[in-house]
């Protein structure tokens, strides 16, 4: 008789050790196909669930960096159009200023002249007042007001915005409106002096008021040449920097890409096969509670 309640209790609780294990098993067997994915705590494999929230916060990161890609992108090829459109406007203007340099010039060519060169600074004006986004493109960080005045006095500052578009690396992606209309002009002298395509564009205006063109000849023409190569130095920096965005950004896609593959690798759950595990798994713990309940009956009458 003793010997029949060993065996009984040996029975109960090897096969109530069995029941829980499969049971746990199934649990976790239907957990992993509501949530479609192979890992879902860090108990069903530790390893890979750390490896998958290094990924997300990888991707998480990279989303960031691309997004900032996109914004800078924008920004700058805005400023490059504009830049080229005022690179555009002073070529003009030194065009007409080889024109008026000539002592034949009568009154209607210059009030002409004048008139244009006005036209002229009013639409640099507006180039350089560009507003992009909420964002006036060129008053530094001051965006949220128009970078010059009516009378081209610039109202910014002379910071240049930046945005992180990879890991610990920045990229401007503003240009100051005076890195546009200032420039540094060597004279006949040797001098070296900074000044304003604006002031050129007035001091031009006088000259062709007084006719002027000796001055012309001597002084703006030169000063209009410094203010084009620098112009021209500042619209290659801005596409310089539109192709080093674009390219961080299709290393940005392609990490992103890789990423998203180790990641679906270790969580990516092949439904079709674990629901057929479900299935077995299932079918299994049903034949473990068949059993113990036949074996338990068995034991009891014996032990009757």
């Amino acid at each position: 008789m003793f010997y029949s309640r060993v065996s009984t209790n040996q029975i109960y609780l090897s096969n109530q050790s069995s029941i829980m294990r499969q049971s746990s098993n199934l649990a976790k067997l239907n957990n992993m196909i509501t949530a479609k994915k192979k890992v879902v705590d860090a108990s069903d494999d530790p390893l890979a669930k750390k490896k998958i929230m290094q990924e997300n916060k990888l991707l998480k990161e990279l989303e960031t960096y691309s997004a900032n890609c996109i914004q800078a992108n924008s920004q700058l090829e805005a400023s490059e159009q504009q830049i080229q459109a005022v690179y555009d406007s002073v070529s003009a203007i030194k065009s007409l200023a080889l024109r008026m340099a000539s002592d034949t010039t009568n009154n209607e060519d210059k009030t002409n002249a004048i008139t244009e060169l006005n036209q002229a600074k009013e639409d640099i004006i507006s180039y350089l007042n560009t507003e992009l986004d909420g964002f006036y493109i060129f008053g530094g960080y001051q965006t949220s007001s128009a970078a010059f005045a009516d009378d081209g006095t610039y109202l910014g500052d002379n910071n240049a915005r930046s945005l992180e578009i990879s890991k610990s690396v920045y990229k401007q992606v503003n240009f100051p409106g005076t890195d546009v209309t200032e420039f540094e002009h060597t004279d006949a002298a040797g001098v070296t002096t900074t000044l304003s395509i604006m002031t050129v564009i007035d001091n031009l205006i006088t000259d062709m008021q007084n006719s002027d063109a000796d001055s012309i000849r001597d002084l703006r023409i030169g000063e209009l040449d410094s203010a084009i190569e620098s112009i021209s130095h500042v619209s290659s920096v801005a596409g310089s920097l539109v192709k080093e965005v674009e390219l961080s950004k299709v290393i940005n896609d392609t990490v992103k890409l890789q990423s998203k593959m180790i990641k679906s690798d270790l969580e990516d759950l092949d439904v079709t096969t674990a629901l057929t595990e479900y299935e077995a798994a299932q079918t299994a713990l049903n034949a473990t509670m068949k059993t113990t309940s036949e074996a338990l009956k068995m034991t009891l009458l014996n032990y009757l």
